[in-house]
Parts: structure tokens; C-alpha cells; sequence
């Protein structure tokens, strides 16, 4: 008897240490989220590119939850924008991984580009791929220091974008090609004048009688920076319809002259009118246009 009270005894321990073994195990954790890309070559996750040529991100993403989505992000100085087609929350080669390829263009600016998977329960994982402006020669010419008078000042008021030529009224009336010069500077106004970039065609309009004739060329303001301006910034910009703007110091403005080559002009000096007729002003500006 007592031996079965013991056989007993230790069946119940077994069982109920079975059951306690039961009650503890826990399931295994599922893997986090993984994210990989790269740039052209695996591996890669910078490359240099020429502005207007195109390369590919290829990414790869596996998770151990279900995918809620994948976000691309396009990043410049401190602006973003997501990439066409993200966030990409369907279709994705599995629940839990997917694939895929980019195609990105340069804008001759560094771009950054913010790759992020977030799985069903919230947990993240990314990766960052750069794209380097290459060092490409510039397709504009650049000017600095141009010195342009108002009619009554000694100075020539009348400049040569493709050339960076200041001519004087006379000079500008002597040449074959009066189409040469793009950019005029003079001090309009009855009561007060105000000092404005304008067209050779545009002065005639505006009853100035030396020096008149010639193209058009057309004038805005520009909240370009002259001194990073790209390439690309400068062949976005688009004729405005006025050929004429008055200017300030330290104002930039934006050109599209008659041969459609476009650029940019930021005032870097600026003397007003101070004799009878207050025509005796100066504007000295930077110029960069295109080849």
C-alpha cells in the first residue's frame, strides 16, 4: 500500500511539473524589421551623378510581423518630399518582405534619400542613400562687379550678357549687332526716379533717346540664391512679361533674353541719383547666364 501511495505521489509530481513547464513556455520573438539599399552597385550607398542623369536605389526589405508600409523620402538642404509612389503600403511581394528599384535624376544639388520600412506592431528600420552632384564644368558664364551708370553718368549702361561687355550709349549706337546687349540700367521716373534694370528695346518706351533699339529681353524677381544657383535652377526659370525691374541692393533678379538664354542678376551696389534730374545714379551687379 505504501508503495503505491508512493508510485501515486510521484506521478502527481510529474504531472504537475509537466504543467507548470506548459504554462511558462513563451513563444519566440519574431524578427524585427531589415531594410537594405543601395546606389548602381550593391553596397553602394553613395554615388556621384551628373546633373539631368539618372541612377537606381534598388532596396530589399524583410520583416518578421506583417510590412504596414515603406516610405521613401527625397531630402534637399531642409526640404522633403516623399518619392512618387511612397508610401507603399500594398502590393508588396510578400506580408512580410519586399523589393524593388528607383530611378532617381540629379538636379546638380545633393540629395539625400530616407528609406524607412515600419512593420504591424510599429517597430522601424532604415537606411539613407546620397546622390553627390558631380563636379561637371559650368554651362553658364558668371560676371562679376559690372558697373552700370543712369543717363547722366559717365558710366556705359548698356551690358553684354554673352560677352560681359559694358558699352556707353555711343559705343552701343556704333555696334553691328545691337541684339548683343540684353541688359540696360537707367533712373525712370518724373517726380522721383526709381533705378531699373530694363531691355534696350524697352528704353525707347520709356522715352530715354540715347541709346535706343535693340532686343528684348524680359525681368523679375527671384528668390534664387546667386551664389549656389545650379544649372538646373537657372534653366527652370521662365520669361516673365515685362522688360523692365526696378531694383534694390542685395536684390536678385532673373533674365530671359532674346535668344532664350536665362539667368540671374543680383545688385550689389546701388547709388542713387543726386543731380538735378536725379539721372546720375550707378548699379554695380553679378551676372550668371547661360552659355
Amino acid at each position: 500500500m505504501k508503495r503505491l501511495s508512493f508510485l501515486f505521489s510521484v506521478a502527481a509530481v510529474a504531472v504537475v511539473s509537466m504543467l507548470s513547464s506548459c504554462g511558462d513556455k513563451k513563444e519566440d520573438p519574431k524578427p524585427a524589421p531589415s531594410i537594405t539599399a543601395y546606389i548602381g552597385t550593391s553596397g553602394v550607398k553613395s554615388a556621384t551623378v551628373a546633373s539631368g542623369e539618372s541612377a537606381t536605389i534598388t532596396y530589399s526589405v524583410t520583416t518578421g510581423e506583417n510590412i504596414d508600409k515603406i516610405e521613401v523620402t527625397e531630402r534637399i538642404g531642409s526640404s522633403t518630399k516623399p518619392v512618387t509612389g511612397f508610401p507603399k503600403t500594398s502590393k508588396f511581394t510578400s506580408s512580410t518582405s519586399d523589393a524593388g528599384a528607383i530611378v532617381v535624376t540629379s538636379t546638380g544639388s545633393e540629395v539625400f534619400y530616407d528609406l524607412k520600412v515600419t512593420d504591424s506592431k510599429g517597430a522601424t528600420s532604415s537606411v539613407t542613400i546620397t546622390l553627390n552632384p558631380a563636379g561637371a564644368a559650368m554651362t553658364y558664364n558668371s560676371y562679376t562687379a559690372k558697373l552700370l551708370g543712369a543717363q547722366t553718368n559717365a558710366a556705359g549702361a548698356y551690358f553684354a550678357s554673352s560677352t560681359g561687355t559694358v558699352y556707353s550709349g555711343t559705343q552701343f549706337n556704333g555696334l553691328a549687332d545691337k541684339n548683343i546687349v540684353d541688359i540696360t540700367f537707367a533712373e525712370i521716373g518724373a517726380t522721383t526716379t526709381v533705378p531699373t534694370l530694363l531691355s534696350s528695346a524697352q528704353r525707347s518706351t520709356e522715352t530715354l533717346t540715347t541709346g535706343t533699339g535693340g532686343s528684348m529681353t524680359y525681368f523679375k524677381s527671384s528668390s534664387l540664391n546667386f551664389a549656389t544657383v545650379t544649372d538646373a535652377q537657372l534653366a527652370a526659370i521662365s520669361a516673365s512679361t515685362s522688360q523692365k525691374v526696378t531694383v534694390a541692393t542685395n536684390g536678385t533678379y532673373e533674365f530671359v533674353n532674346a535668344a532664350g538664354k536665362k539667368g540671374l542678376i543680383n545688385v550689389t551696389a546701388l547709388t542713387a541719383g543726386s543731380d538735378a534730374t536725379k539721372t546720375n545714379g550707378s548699379v554695380t551687379i553679378s551676372v550668371k547666364v547661360q552659355k
